[in-house]
């Protein structure tokens, strides 16, 4: 429904439904996250947030993250020449998080600890004003349960509550503000799956299931709790996605204008997708209005003006244009493109040893047309869309079991892969029932457009992806598609009618993995002693347990499907089980493997999880 047509009611619940959903995936990634860096990428963001803050210059690294001591700068910036080579958008993203740091000084872990602990009291509050039909609980008010847990966690944390110190030269504040900026865009975009879901398949339920199955069957919550942009790309392309598919639900120019805009702002975070997305999304925009206009059921002039929509991509790039100026300068060169460049003595920076504040060479700005064009090509040439040797074994790497050890893209997300071995079952035998896609034939063809693009984004350097030891746990270049595969798998599902009851689907998701949380850490953490652990044995355990599981549910499936109702079998127990075991490996690394690797920063925000991980070491620890 549409919200123009939706009552008051209607719309004050859809709201605190979203708020609800924000709220809960902010409260689930806080409590698993460390604040740390898991990566050595991450030295990037966190250096330039750092001299950002300072009122300093973000081409070059200055050395508070990455460098030895005496300024030297470590391996990994001297193979980078030391330039930032990344986008300042999530930097300038982690602003007001710095400034929230800085507002609270030593003790803005209890404001992080105070925020967390009232959600479930906001929660509940909202529940009950939205939804009082459900604002008792055996005759006790929904708000008091909500206020007794806030009071607990409060009380719990305040026991083996220690500040993080922000207050001294090297203290990692940077970091804490990334990866809580982090938190954030992984909430955003766990509503925005909601949201997604909700014009797609017009059923509440079915929304909130898209929503636990995006968290829970892909590597967002694990990206949410780091200082990589991950997050906040998959957050920019839910955007993206949400406004296409209200287009061609509602075909508003608004809905079109939207779209474009967040492509352009896509490629300010990421500009190799940002790049693929323009011209995929186009293409497909393009399409449905020509067809539109050819079918007469537009006009020539109504078709073209909603074409019109496209130049908002170009409004939508500035803060990439800017960003190049800034650090290159030159508008169309990104500071990746001009780190090669410093690489092969095309631009001149200085770059060692690291001063207080780096000098650079790079940041004269040219409005010549030749630098500029150059500036253009050199930027075409790094991220064009080439087809490399071996293209068949790296992509049948990626998608099950790459060389480099990670988990591959239909592992992580099994809903789709489910959906694509049942899909050709479904064809053969009901062929009189194919009909029942084209009604969201034009859904179909955008998500599956949606997770091409971003393959296609990084065909360039699928061999890398398949092979270089940097890519794990997961494929996470990959990661904005996680979303669409999943609402992808999610449809075709409901279209070969495996799905009933998407009420019960979620509840047998929720509930089995709020278990799965509490009893999964616990053996883990206990048994296993710190850095006793092989991460490639980790994820081809839950690899092949996931692909075993796909297609047991497959043989079971297409078997009880000659004798009875297969779609109130899966719905009700075993879609959710290869993607509770998706959340299995996710809590996994995140709670046994990211406090051992994880560096520059501190614990667990939540006091009592920090508490309960020293005294599991310590067990551990014992003979």
């Amino acid at each position: 429904m549409e919200p123009g047509n939706r009552s008051a009611r209607d719309w004050s619940r859809e709201t605190a439904i979203c708020l609800v959903i924000f709220l809960a995936a902010l409260f689930i990634v806080i409590a698993v996250s460390i604040p740390g860096l898991v990566i050595n990428d991450e030295w990037m963001t966190v250096n330039q947030v750092h001299q950002l803050s300072a009122g300093h210059q973000v081409s070059l690294n200055e050395g508070k993250y990455g460098s030895y001591y005496g300024g030297i700068p470590s391996r990994y910036f001297t193979r980078m020449n030391n330039v930032l080579r990344y986008s300042l958008a999530l930097p300038l993203a982690s602003m007001p998080a710095m400034l929230a740091i800085s507002l609270f000084g030593d003790h803005f872990r209890l404001a992080v600890l105070f925020l967390w602990a009232s959600i479930p009291l906001v929660t509940t509050l909202l529940v009950s004003r939205a939804f009082p039909e459900y604002a008792r609980v055996l005759s006790v008010r929904l708000p008091v349960i909500g206020a007794v847990a806030t009071f607990l966690l409060l009380v719990l944390n305040g026991i083996w509550y220690s500040p993080f110190i922000a207050s001294t030269a090297n203290a990692p504040v940077e970091v804490a503000a990334v990866v809580f900026t982090s938190h954030l865009f992984f909430a955003l975009t766990i509503v925005m799956a909601y949201l997604i879901a909700a014009r797609i398949f017009h059923n509440r339920w079915m929304a909130v299931a898209a929503a636990v199955f995006c968290m829970a069957g892909s590597t967002y919550l694990l990206w949410g709790g780091t200082a990589k942009d991950h997050s906040a790309t998959a957050a920019v392309f839910s955007l993206v996605l949400f406004f296409f598919v209200s287009y061609f639900q509602s075909r508003r120019f608004r809905d079109a204008a939207c779209g474009f805009f967040f492509i352009g702002l896509l490629a300010w975070f990421r500009p190799e997708i940002g790049l693929a997305a323009a011209i995929c999304l186009g293409i497909l925009f393009a399409a449905e209005n020509l067809l539109r206009i050819w079918q007469k059921k537009d006009t020539m002039a109504s078709g073209l003006a909603h074409m019109g929509a496209v130049l908002f991509t170009a409004l939508g790039a500035l803060p990439f244009f800017i960003n190049n100026l800034i650090v290159s300068g030159n508008p169309l060169l990104p500071a990746l493109v001009m780190e090669r460049n410093v690489r092969y003595g095309i631009t001149n920076v200085v770059v060692s040893p690291v001063s207080p504040v780096a000098e650079t060479g790079s940041q004269v700005v040219t409005a010549d047309p030749v630098t500029l064009g150059s500036g253009f090509f050199v930027t075409l040439q790094q991220y064009v869309f080439t087809l490399p040797r071996g293209l068949p074994g790296d992509l049948a790497g990626i998608l099950f079991f790459p060389e480099n050890g990670s988990l591959g893209f239909f592992l992580i997300v099994p809903v789709l892969l489910l959906a694509l071995v049942l899909l050709p079952f479904f064809l053969l035998q009901k062929r009189e029932k194919n009909n029942l896609f084209r009604e969201d034939m034009k859904i179909l063809i955008l998500l599956s457009a949606a997770v091409f693009l971003v393959f296609l984004a990084y065909t360039h350097n699928l061999h890398n992806i398949n092979t270089g030891d940097g890519i794990w746990p997961d494929i996470r270049y990959l990661s904005p598609a996680y979303l669409p595969a999943t609402l992808l798998g999610l449809l075709l599902l409901e279209k070969m009618d495996l799905i009933h009851d998407p009420g019960i689907l979620v509840r047998n998701t929720v509930i089995p993995g709020f278990l799965l949380a509490v009893f999964l850490a616990v053996p883990a953490i206990a048994t296993v002693p710190a850095g006793n652990i092989s991460l490639h044995t980790l994820y081809r355990f839950f690899g092949i347990l996931v692909l075993a599981e796909i297609l047991a549910i497959a043989a079971l499936v297409l078997v009880s499907g000659k004798r009875g109702r297969p779609g109130s079998f899966l719905a009700e127990y075993a879609l959710p089980v290869p993607v509770l075991t998706v959340l299995a490996w996710q809590l996994v690394l995140i709670l046994l493997v990211f406090p051992i690797a994880k560096f520059d920063g501190y614990s667990f925000w939540i006091p009592c999880m920090d508490a309960l991980h020293q005294a599991w070491g310590h067990l551990s620890a014992c003979p």
